[in-house]
């Protein structure tokens, strides 16, 4: 067991480890054939720019324009670090930060492995895209960074070109892709050039030396093979771009991978052991440790459990213990409606919003999520609901009510005076300006509803809206208020804001506000009664018939005036 087992762990991690490296290394491919073919669209795309034909650009008038064309062109590709576009024969050469002498430019910007001459040359004869490898490169402050350098001569495709489009790469934006390729483990990676070229080298660990990475990699093939390199059993990978021609290759030390699971053999033999000594008594001792807390939980469920005796020892412990969850289950479903009611009752009566927990909105499927709150007390005549049916129709109606069109939802709440409902509102609104008009449109909404389906005209109080959820209690002794006020006329609908009051200089309180304090004062609401007895900064100055009220009311509710 010990042997097949090491075995099969070191194949089939080695296994893992080469199919891993080659689906990274193809996905670098992906992503640097991606980039490097966005580079050749961008040089496609320069070629038919008007703003950088030959003329326009040695204008003096337009070359600003085509210096800015430049720069918007390097913008979109992440991968360049500069743009360069020179015309065959010129003397002067052009980039994305403005035009320079060539000499000036070969002076600033100077490569360790590309003389003067030779980038004269191949920027006048390069008659194909061409990538050099990476190489160091000083600019004028003296500050050297590893680049590659990619020309690509203009008309591309075209056997006689005009210019030449020379892109500045960091090395680190290739590396980068393919810094995760090795990850923990030694080894090389390597990309090369259609002609053989090393691109970029990373390393890591221990390397081969260059008289040894040049015989492997010169017959290198795409795919997955074992190579003896200096003695050493290696795994390389290596895949093959169809677009330009680079390779890219992983060298790996096969001897890690065994390294990696070399505790295997003695934790097996160990494991060995242990297994014949104690393996039945352990077995035995687990089994009945495991039946324990089953037993007790099934006397538990049976001793709880509403049904008769003979189903308490009808089947198994876990079909009792089933039977036993699917009772509690329906307990609750049966209490939940109870729980809800309850809950947006004290909503209305005290506010508390801080109570709605998130365990409570999922609990009882409830959304205040909206900008604006305000309440509803809709009722009816006595004798328009006798039908108990419609009754409970009229209330399955209303636990949950929405508008999409008014962004709008509501939850309805049976209130403790016969023939009376809740309606606690929920709606978003941008324009304040129309916050009145919006809730006349959702008034009308609710109204309809309950005239489509109901045989019952409703009389409703409508509150003011709140942006605070704490003032709900507020907006419901409102409506209790215009409930209150509702006229002789049967369906009215009554708007507390509508309420009207009498001028500023009587010395009585306004209709809507005495209102407010008796229907405070009728619910019991000690908040919202406060919230009135609190004058204003100039209540210093009221009348004393409007204080005498006020101070009648707070010693009624006994509360500090």
């Amino acid at each position: 067991m010990t042997v097949l087992i090491y075995k099969n762990a070191v194949t089939n991690l080695r296994t893992e480890i080469e199919q891993s490296r080659l689906a990274q290394l193809t996905q670098a491919k992906v992503v640097i054939d991606g980039r490097m073919k966005e580079l050749g669209e961008i040089a496609t795309r320069i070629s038919y720019d008007n703003r950088l034909t030959n003329y326009e650009v040695h204008n003096s008038v337009t070359n600003r324009e085509s210096i800015q064309a430049l720069d918007q062109y390097k913008a979109t590709s992440a991968i360049m670090d500069e743009i360069y576009l020179y015309f065959h024969g010129d003397d002067k050469i052009y980039s994305s930060k403005g035009l320079n002498d060539f000499d000036v430019f070969t002076n600033n910007l100077q490569f360790k492995t590309w003389n003067k001459v030779a980038l004269f040359r191949d920027l006048n004869h390069v008659t194909y895209p061409t990538i050099r490898p990476t190489d160091t490169v000083s600019n004028s402050n003296g500050v050297q960074k590893s680049m590659l350098a990619y020309l690509i001569p203009i008309t591309p495709n075209s056997s006689n070109p005009y210019a030449t489009v020379m892109y500045l790469i960091n090395e680190s934006e290739l590396s980068n892709l393919v810094d995760s390729i090795l990850g923990s483990y030694e080894g090389q990676t390597y990309i090369l050039d259609n002609e053989g070229h090393v691109l970029l080298n990373n390393r890591q660990g221990n390397v081969l030396s260059s008289e040894e990475t040049q015989s492997m990699l010169g017959d290198i093939k795409p795919g997955i093979e074992e190579r003896v390199i200096s003695g050493v059993d290696h795994s390389i990978v290596s895949v093959k771009s169809q677009s330009n021609g680079w390779t890219y290759v992983t060298i790996m030390p096969n001897s890690q991978f065994f390294s990696s699971v070399v505790h295997i053999r003695s934790f097996m033999l160990l494991l060995f052991i242990i297994v014949v000594i104690v393996g039945v008594a352990i077995a035995l001792l687990l089994a009945r440790m495991q039946y324990q807390p089953i037993s007790k939980l099934a006397h538990f469920a049976a001793g709880k459990s509403d049904s008769d005796q003979g189903n308490r020892t009808a089947g198994n412990e876990l079909e009792r213990i089933r039977t036993a969850l699917q009772e509690y289950s329906s307990k609750v479903d049966l209490q939940e409606p109870f729980a809800r009611h309850h809950f947006l009752t004290m909503l209305l009566k005290f506010g508390h919003a801080q109570s709605l927990t998130p365990e409570l909105h999922e609990a009882f499927n409830l959304e205040f999520n909206r900008s604006h709150y305000f309440v509803m007390v809709i009722g009816w005549d006595e004798d328009e609901h006798s039908d108990i049916q419609e009754y409970q129709e009229m209330i399955t109606l209303l636990t949950q009510i929405e508008f999409p069109e008014l962004s709008t939802h509501g939850y309805g709440v049976e209130l403790t005076r016969v023939g009376q409902l809740g309606l606690i509102i929920n709606f978003d609104l941008e324009d304040e300006s129309a916050q009145f008009a919006h809730i006349l449109l959702i008034t009308e909404a609710v109204r309809a509803n309950l005239l489509e389906g109901f045989d019952i005209v409703p009389t409703i109080g409508v509150g003011s809206a709140y942006t605070s959820f704490d003032q709900l209690n507020q907006s419901y002794i409102e409506a209790c208020s215009a409930f209150e006020l509702r006229s002789t006329d049967r369906g009215s609908v009554n708007y507390f804001d509508k309420l009207s009051t009498l001028p500023e200089h009587t010395y009585w309180l306004p209709s809507n506000l005495l209102m407010k304090l008796s229907q405070s004062l009728k619910q019991g609401s000690y908040d919202v009664a406060r919230k009135l007895f609190i004058p204003p900064s100039s209540a210093c100055n009221l009348p004393d018939s409007r204080l005498y009220i006020f101070a009648v009311s707070a010693s009624i509710c006994s509360i500090p005036f």
